[in-house]
Order: C-alpha cells, then structure tokens, then sequence
C-alpha cells in the first residue's frame, strides 16, 4: 500500500496557473458558447470577428500566464494560436454539420479539439524548460 501512494503524482498547480484556466475557460469557452447557443445578436455588428479577438487574446493571456515569465512571449503566440483555432474548428464544424443546437459538450468537445496542438506545443516547450533546468542543476552539482 505505501509503494501506491509513493508511485501517484499528484498534479499541483500554482496560482498563476489556476488564473491562466480560469481566464481561458471564460474567454475561449466562453464567446463561443454564448454566441452558438443565444445567438449572435449578443455581440452586435459582426459578432463572429469578436469572438474570434475574443478568444484570440483571452489565449494569449492564459498560455501566458500559465507558462510563466520564462517563455512568456513564445507561449502567447501559442495562444493566439489556441484560442483562435478553438473557435475556429467549431465554426468549421457548424459550417460541416449545421445544426439548429448544439449540445454544452459537443461544444466544448470541438473547443478543445481546435486548441489541442497548441496545448501539446505548450506542454512539450514546458517538459523541455524542466529538463533543461534540471540539466544545469546536475551539472552545477558536478554530478554528471
């Protein structure tokens, strides 16, 4: 039994990162919800460019946020391009399979689809960051 709880990892997140889904939830999920499900009478004139700046910037700050001062300006392209390509899959979607509704997790669903490459980049950019880190502490310990 003790040999389990050693081998779980538990995932921690820092409060910066906890801001960065909080923040990207709203404004990736969030435009596009509110415009496929009441309409886009919400956004007034033009409404499909504004909830694409929308979620283009709301990316932009939470990868930012969420990875940290470090690499800050790599990752808010990535959400730019995150945020963007989550709304823009389900656009394409609805334009593919037009509906009169949609379901909350169909949305969410496509949303997280659309932003998936970005996140894989995010992640694959952070793992580096620490093992890079932890190479240079090892060499500083003259253990390598």
């Amino acid at each position: 039994m003790n040999a389990d709880l050693q081998s779980r990892r538990e995932i921690i997140f820092s409060t910066p990162q906890v801001l960065a889904l909080i923040i990207s939830a709203v404004t990736i999920g969030g435009p596009s919800f509110l415009y496929w499900q009441l309409g886009s009478s919400l956004f007034g004139q033009n409404p499909l460019l504004k909830v694409f700046a929308i979620s283009g910037i709301g990316g932009i700050l939470s990868f930012a946020l969420y990875g940290g001062r470090r690499r800050w300006l790599t990752n808010g392209v990535l959400g730019l391009f995150g945020g963007i390509g989550a709304s823009g899959l389900l656009l394409l979607y609805t334009m593919v399979f037009p509906q009169e509704r949609m379901w909350t997790g169909e949305i969410a669903l496509v949303q997280v689809a659309g932003a998936v490459p970005a996140i894989a980049l995010l992640a694959y950019t952070a793992r580096r960051d620490r093992l890079q880190e932890y190479a240079r502490q090892r060499q500083s310990l003259g253990l390598v």
